[in-house]
């Protein structure tokens, strides 16, 4: 009976020296990211951005890609180094998202506390010899007057009008009827772009009733010029902003001196009138 009892003791002694009491549960910190604020070169406040995502860092170390608005799980509380790099929907398109490569990768260090959120609202900001061949936001006069279709009637015009206008005073208006159906207009200024998987966008704001392509226009002093239209943008009923990713259709190209952004819609059989708005129109790529 003894051996037993000691038996039962040694058992019992050592199980309740196995069992170590339980660890407390692991309480994050946490950043909030509401939105990225657009880069503003002329400090007018009359740019605009369309970032929809970004991929952070914490102290180097990769944490995930997050739609915005975003919260964070910061999981070691403390003072923290955030890195973010922003990404946009390509081509307006969500199943192709893409890190834009013109913007700067946003740093600030910030400090969490368990349980608690802080929230940072930061500015996009575009890298050192990112170059703009065209920058068009229709607040006067603009470059957009280079008729292409044949009929002075048709071109694109600045409206003031604060019913037609969401950036600064003004945007481009571009409007047909029946007596004239098709519009096709360019710059009169032309960029040469590299060809070589260089990074090349348009970016643009855009408001339309009628779908209307856009595209780059190729000027060769050999063999003339050329239009190549990457994308049809359709109908909606508020201002959208677009990165329109150019980079491809340029290396598909044959040998071209320069280039321009080109637009071009008409009126279906069954349309009478319809017409689109754009602003702040960018044709963006890297310094040589």
């Amino acid at each position: 009976m003894l051996i037993r009892w000691v038996l039962w003791f040694f058992l019992v002694s050592g199980m309740f020296m196995g069992c170590k009491p339980p660890e407390p549960a692991l309480v994050p910190g946490w950043l909030h990211i509401p939105a990225i604020l657009p880069p503003d070169e002329f400090s007018t406040g009359d740019q605009s951005v369309k970032i929809t995502y970004v991929q952070v860092y914490i102290d180097s170390l990769l944490i995930g890609a997050f739609n915005l608005p975003a919260d964070i799980p910061v999981l070691d509380p403390g003072t923290r180094q955030i890195t973010l790099f922003t990404g946009i929907k390509e081509n307006g398109i969500a199943a192709t998202p893409a890190l834009y490569p013109f913007y700067n990768a946003i740093e600030t260090v910030m400090t969490f506390e368990s349980g608690k959120t802080d929230t940072f609202v930061p500015t996009a900001s575009y890298k050192s010899g990112t170059l703009f061949g065209t920058y068009e936001r229709f607040e006067a006069a603009h470059s957009f007057i280079e008729d292409l279709d044949g009929n002075t009637q048709t071109n694109i015009v600045v409206s003031n009008n604060a019913a037609d206008v969401k950036y600064g005073l003004g945007c481009g208006v571009a409007a047909l009827t029946s007596d004239n159906r098709l519009i096709e207009v360019t710059t009169f200024n032309t960029t040469p772009l590299r060809r070589d998987g260089t990074p090349v966008y348009i970016e643009m704001d855009y408001i339309t009733d009628i779908p209307f392509a856009v595209g780059l226009r190729q000027y060769d002093n050999d063999v003339g010029f050329d239009n190549q239209f990457i994308i049809t943008l359709v109908p909606n009923t508020e201002w959208n902003k677009i990165y329109i990713n150019a980079t491809p259709f340029l290396q598909g190209l044959p040998d071209g001196e320069t280039f321009s952004v080109v637009f071009r819609t008409f009126l279906s059989a069954s349309t009478e009138s319809g017409r689109f708005r754009i602003d702040n129109v960018k044709l963006v790529y890297l310094q040589n």
